[in-house]
């Protein structure tokens, strides 16, 4: 016989016994709710939640670890794609946690930073060293992680297949799908500053080594935040942090303004000290072979030679 059998038989018991009498009722009912729905005020305990997967299971985490331990013992850096590589923190590999990331000759940050911060790209560097350490290493290293040399002319071939020109063209077409005033005449100022960048470019072969990063890595980036805000203003405009992503996307737009003008600006800095150099030479020159007049009395030479 059941709980519920149980209850209802003492129930018909009493209720024969209780000529109707008010307080065997009320006793019945407390019973019965007691039995009926006692267990029901036990506290629930709350259900743990289920925590992620990681990334990489332990093995394969074990497996780069060891990897990548044998490589640094020979290597000081390890180029896992383009002109991004990873370093020991203190020149002697320990762990992935002590690892830095690099751009070039760069800092960007230290490998669990660089996971909070660039999560796809942390992925995708996972990716590779996990591919890196079940692979021969010689031949992963000529074929995968190249010299510097060759990552730089790597480097060289994709800014040519995205040049400042073609970066001018699609922020114009961008800014045309804006309707934000002041970032529509921050974004006309980005491409002013672009094409000054573009004839320096081409007027300085020299300069290309210093402009990479702008084509590499600034432009589309920038790219990719107008592409971003261009679909929150069509879709999610209403929602209460677009006014607050909108006005730091204007302060974005106005800090990368900035440092453009300082590339325009400090760019060409070495031919222009040769520049003067090769004056001051010529100036000398003229003065020693007695062609110039430092008398009091000589003709002073104004701008335009008059």
């Amino acid at each position: 016989m059941n709980k519920k059998d149980k209850t209802l038989t003492i129930l018909f018991l009493l209720t024969i016994f209780s000529f109707g009498s008010f307080f065997p009722v009320l006793f019945l009912y407390v019973l019965f709710k007691y039995i009926i729905f006692g267990d029901s005020h036990k506290q629930v305990q709350p259900q743990v939640q289920k925590q992620e997967e990681p990334y990489l299971s332990t093995t394969e985490r074990a497996k780069i670890q060891e990897s990548l331990k044998e490589y640094f013992e020979e290597n000081d850096r390890l180029v896992v794609t383009g002109d991004i590589n990873l370093r020991p923190k203190s020149g002697k590999y320990v762990s992935l946690k002590d690892l830095q990331v690099y751009y070039g000759e760069d800092c960007i940050a230290g490998f669990q930073e660089f996971e909070r911060k660039y999560e796809d790209m942390y992925h995708k560097v996972l990716d590779l060293l996990l591919k890196f350490a079940y692979l021969d290493k010689k031949d992963f290293v000529k074929k995968e992680f190249v010299k510097k040399e060759v990552v730089k002319e790597d480097v060289k071939e994709k800014v040519k297949q995205s040049t400042i020109a073609d970066f001018i063209e699609t922020i114009n077409q961008k800014n045309i799908e804006i309707e934000h005033e002041e970032i529509s005449n921050g974004l006309y100022q980005i491409c002013a500053y672009l094409k000054q960048i573009e004839l320096i470019e081409k007027n300085f072969p020299k300069s290309q080594d210093k402009l990479m990063k702008v084509s590499q890595y600034y432009l589309p980036i920038l790219v990719g935040i107008l592409e971003d805000y261009k679909k929150m203003s069509v879709s999610v405009q209403t929602h209460e942090e677009f006014k607050a992503a909108e006005d730091k996307l204007i302060k974005t737009i106005i800090l990368i303004n900035e440092a453009l003008k300082t590339i325009c600006t400090t760019v060409c800095q070495e031919e222009f000290m040769a520049m003067n150099a090769n004056m001051s030479t010529l100036e000398m020159l003229l003065r020693k072979d007695g062609l110039i007049d430092d008398s009091p009395f000589a003709k002073k030479v104004s701008a335009d030679g008059k």
